[in-house]
């Protein structure tokens, strides 16, 4: 029997997009999934959901769909 409170995302690591699977009970939102994945909160996270065009900034109340392509980048502006 599938569990239902699992479901995947596409997330970019280096240059490509990998499956990373997910339980609805621990992550739920892209604050949880920060937490749950030790992203920055530096990081600017940016979502293509469905059967959008682009990808978009969501803040952290975004509720992760599956199949959801997401991308965590962190820019380091510092200078020098």
């Amino acid at each position: 029997m599938a569990d239902n409170n699992v479901f995947t995302i596409q997330y970019l690591r280096g240059a490509n997009f990998v499956p990373i699977e997910l339980n609805r009970t621990t992550v739920n939102t892209l604050d949880q999934l920060r937490t749950h994945m030790e992203i920055s909160a530096r990081a600017s996270i940016t979502v293509r959901s469905g059967d959008d065009t682009q990808a978009v900034q969501k803040d952290g109340s975004y509720v992760v769909q599956d199949g959801d392509y997401i991308a965590a980048v962190e820019s380091d502006k510092t200078g020098g």
